[in-house]
């Protein structure tokens, strides 16, 4: 990526998308009559690098045709459209080889075109993006990201083994209790890991990026 032109960029990103589905399609075709989990396809970096590829598209498409306030709004709304066209794909069951190669298309196009509408919002006048609330959610993204799974499976194993006692409530109201709890806990974990370990790591970047 360092010795790449930002078209260089662009066309490996596009390149990406279009591989991607074609890659999990091939890995279902291999794999599912051995018994492989379906699911399991998307553990592999090259089985879903279209969703980085699009935040990489449309990065560089900012970076490198500036388009007008008003281009890049139409551009959006085409995408919104284009997602919802698509997304009787985006329920299919990942069981079958179509659905395992298409599933997240959709649902990659729609992120793309809710990041495109954050940042129009955040150029406009109100600028919600830079709300306090959001940009702590913002900074702390990536270690919830890293951690969430840990918690909320910790907690479910902790119901498992009853070193949590099991409540006769509403299926509902449960779900909510668990999402509460266990993501109250995550958001801590990770704004004490943006703290105490990405922060410092951060710093280094002024003194050994080039």
């Amino acid at each position: 990526m360092r010795k790449l032109s930002r078209r260089g960029i662009l066309a490996w990103s596009a390149a990406i998308i279009v591989l991607s589905p074609l890659l999990r399609w091939a890995s279902y075709i291999l794999e599912a009559p051995k018994g492989w989990v379906p699911y399991q396809i998307f553990d592999y970096t090259w089985n879903s690098a279209d969703g980085l590829a699009c935040g990489a598209l449309l990065a560089v498409c900012l970076r490198e045709f500036a388009p007008r306030r008003s281009a890049f709004g139409k551009a959006v709304a085409g995408l919104f459209v284009i997602a919802l066209a698509l997304m009787p794909l985006g329920v299919h069951s990942k069981h079958t080889a179509s659905g395992a190669a298409l599933q997240v298309v959709p649902w990659n196009i729609l992120f793309v075109a809710l990041i495109g509408a954050g940042l129009l919002a955040s150029s406009g006048r109100a600028k919600p993006m830079r709300w306090p609330f959001l940009e702590f959610f913002g900074e702390i993204s990536y270690g919830l990201y890293l951690y969430h799974l840990l918690v909320f499976r910790g907690f479910e194993w902790l119901l498992n083994t009853d070193a949590i006692r099991r409540l006769k409530i509403d299926l509902l109201l449960g779900l909510s209790i668990r999402f509460v709890l266990c993501g109250s806990i995550a958001v801590g974990i990770a704004w004490f890991s943006r703290r105490c370990i990405e922060e410092p790591f951060l710093r280094l970047k002024a003194r050994l990026a080039p």
